[in-house]
């Protein structure tokens, strides 16, 4: 529901309309909660493009204040256990004490969700010091720095969020090594609106790229493959695996298509990626295609080991890792069967 924006407090203190435009794409549609919300401004900027706002704000008359404009308010102290409310998108303007406070507001928070630091910053160093002190908040492996750093008006905005990501129990090539976790990473770190996929499988890396999107808030995984068509398949239908996507709850993020790669399908279709991820039984012969593109690339296999397999030697298929740098691309995860990227800048 949209509230009618009414200022509250004046800059120094809020510049809410220039934070919430600029981050719209991670509040559309989710639950959005500012702590320590003052007076609600930020609260009914968000309203226009949030499912829901609520609010937490210690101080008795700013408490008021916010509650006089209709909005949910909770007075408390939000540092203390049992004070935040569930929320997918939290906003905190953060003091000199950030470090302390966000320790504390992640210890009291238990699921998947995003956490925007804002600070005003008058200068260069300013903003250069209170940037390092919030990479340093990377303080237990669940959360982690995973976008850059804007000055919005007069604010600084960076974002933290909780690690919602889980190791899906599917076939594949990648499953029992690291590389679902790097797929995952990697898509969190790029923040691309449009992924394309080709060459699907069970589901495991659609999954393991979702689950990223899911945490940043929004985006869509395009995904191609043959389906039970493809001579050399496990005879997985698109029905099959729209049920597994249904099934961990990744839909909003998820489309899946019958394409074959070297038709260029996301062409055709009028897709313009941001990223694409390629697992088609993966050999040299695809890196001239992919080093083509215009966006960036993530492929299975690229190490030497890879080039080892049994049906690569027997086929005398085209190695990769010998024109690694030829087409320069980046091993992501050498674990076997690795995975790599060209960045295509």
């Amino acid at each position: 529901m949209e509230i009618d924006f009414v200022p509250t407090e004046e800059y120094p203190n809020r510049v809410p309309f220039d934070v919430v435009e600029g981050l719209q794409r991670f509040i559309k549609g989710k639950v959005v909660c500012d702590l320590g919300c003052g007076g609600g401004d930020l609260l009914m900027a968000a309203s226009k493009y949030a499912s829901q706002v609520v609010g937490v704000e210690r101080d008795p008359t700013r408490y008021a204040l916010a509650k006089s404009h209709g909005l949910s308010v909770i007075n408390g102290d939000f540092t203390q256990r049992g004070v935040i409310p569930k929320a997918d998108v939290y906003f905190l303007w953060a003091g000199l004490e950030v470090e302390q406070t966000v320790v504390r507001i992640f210890e009291t928070i238990g699921h998947p969700c995003i956490l925007f630091i804002m600070r005003r910053c008058q200068n260069a160093a300013d903003l250069a010091g209170f940037t390092q002190r919030v990479i340093e908040l990377d303080f237990k492996e669940e959360v982690s720095v995973v976008a850059g750093w804007e000055l919005t008006g007069k604010a600084c905005v960076g974002m933290l969020t909780f690690n919602g990501y889980s190791e899906p129990s599917l076939q594949s090539s990648y499953f029992g090594s690291t590389i679902g976790e790097t797929l995952y990473k990697k898509v969190r770190d790029l923040a691309p609106v449009t992924i394309v996929e080709c060459g699907v499988l069970k589901g495991y890396s659609t999954i393991c790229m979702a689950q990223a999107l899911r945490e940043l808030g929004g985006g869509k995984i395009i995904a191609y493959d043959m389906w039970e068509t493809y001579e050399h398949g496990h005879g997985q239908t698109l029905e099959e695996v729209q049920q597994t996507v249904d099934d961990h709850g990744l839909s909003d993020y998820v489309e899946l298509r019958h394409g074959n790669f070297y038709d260029n399908p996301w062409k055709s279709d009028g897709i313009n990626p941001d990223l694409m991820h390629v697992d088609i039984n993966n050999t040299g012969e695809i890196l001239p295609i992919i080093s083509a593109l215009e966006f960036p690339v993530m492929f299975e296999g690229g190490s030497a080991k890879r080039d080892d397999v049994w049906w690569m030697v027997k086929f005398e298929k085209t190695k990769m890792y010998p024109l690694k740098d030829e087409y320069n691309y980046s091993i992501l995860n050498d674990t076997f069967p690795s995975i790599s990227i060209i960045n295509n800048d």
